[in-house]
């Protein structure tokens, strides 16, 4: 078995695990509320845990990485118009840069800090940054954007482990 494989089997397993203790444990608060009359009723709560589970899982994690993703493109936005700015000199382009970066660092916007290190660090130096390090931080900036997409975020288990 390949490393691949046993990583892809050990995710699944993790994600199953997850799923049955927490399924089992909300299914075990409802038998204690509401005793079932039957083996078939319990394999139905068990069955409507695990679906209320995972609705509520897909829904809160899915708002949180959406908020990461928002803040990912939008840096993948500004990179980008900060690589156009040191190809052309354009001061409306670095108005807008600046602009763009006093309303992120704003109260309003909600970004990582990480990100603000790295918007502060364009407006201080957007002259004399190399266009190496922009590029840098697209290539980062891409990567995250595209690892907020992933599907096994939607795992507590896994975003612990991983």
């Amino acid at each position: 078995m390949t490393r691949f494989n046993r990583q892809r089997l050990k995710h699944w397993i993790l994600y199953f695990i997850e799923i049955f203790i927490i399924s089992s444990f909300i299914t075990w608060l409802l038998e204690r509320s509401h005793p079932s009359g039957s083996f078939y009723e319990v394999i139905e709560k068990f069955f409507l845990s695990y679906g209320a589970y995972q609705l509520l899982i897909y829904s809160s994690l899915s708002i949180l990485d959406d908020i990461s993703k928002d803040s990912a493109l939008m840096l993948l936005s500004l990179l980008k118009y900060c690589l156009l700015y040191k190809e052309t000199g354009s001061e409306q382009l670095k108005a807008l840069i600046n602009e763009t970066i006093d309303y992120q660092l704003s109260y309003k916007v909600m970004n990582s800090v990480n990100t603000e290190e790295i918007l502060k660090k364009l407006k201080e130096n957007i002259d004399s940054i190399d266009k190496v390090y922009i590029q840098t931080q697209l290539i980062m900036a891409e990567h995250d954007f595209e690892f907020y997409q992933l599907q096994w975020r939607l795992s507590i288990l896994l975003r612990i482990l991983k």
